[in-house]
């Protein structure tokens, strides 16, 4: 066996531990561990993801607090879905609360894209700091996503955002 085939299977049996974790909560398996949460599905979900459609509350809150970052929390797995909208889909608001207390931005960015695609005029616009819709966005270039499917709350935005198309045109 090679190095990079013992890298390799230890990389694997890391990946499935953090799961196996993530989907029964168990943070003391893991809480030692470096790099928690990273992709660790062929679907490229995050320890994150996982520990969230679970319904893992406290796992979710350790994970958050022990050293991510706000960006962590906006990395999509290939279909276009965060952590929170895994959360969202659930309906587990304490989940969700948890998420959003880290990155306020979060509930905001997909909104905020909808609306822009809606009336392109948002464009312009300008809030309370002078900033467009365009500034907003353009601090958070992973909101361009080419080519790829929607995510789970971009697909369900487009109800409400075909209203408020059809209520301000």
């Amino acid at each position: 066996m090679t190095t990079d085939d013992v890298n390799s299977e230890t990389a694997r049996i890391e990946r499935t531990k953090l799961y196996l974790a993530a989907l029964k909560g168990d943070w003391k398996s893991v809480e030692n561990m470096k790099e928690i949460q990273r992709k660790i599905t062929k679907a490229e979900e995050t320890t994150l993801h996982v520990a969230a459609v679970a319904n893992k509350e406290d796992f979710v809150r350790n994970l958050v607090s022990n050293g991510m970052s706000s960006d962590d929390l906006k990395v999509e797995n290939i279909a276009g879905n965060t952590a929170l909208s895994y959360a969202a889909a659930t309906g587990n608001v304490n989940v969700a609360k948890v998420m959003l207390e880290k990155n306020k931005d979060l509930a905001n960015l997909g909104i905020a894209l909808e609306m822009l695609k809606a009336n392109p005029n948002f464009a312009t616009a300008k809030d309370e700091l002078q900033e467009t819709t365009l500034h907003v966005l353009a601090r958070n270039p992973s909101a361009f996503v080419s080519g790829s499917r929607p995510g789970l709350l971009r697909r369900h935005l487009n109800i409400p955002c075909e209203l408020f198309r059809l209520q301000n045109s």
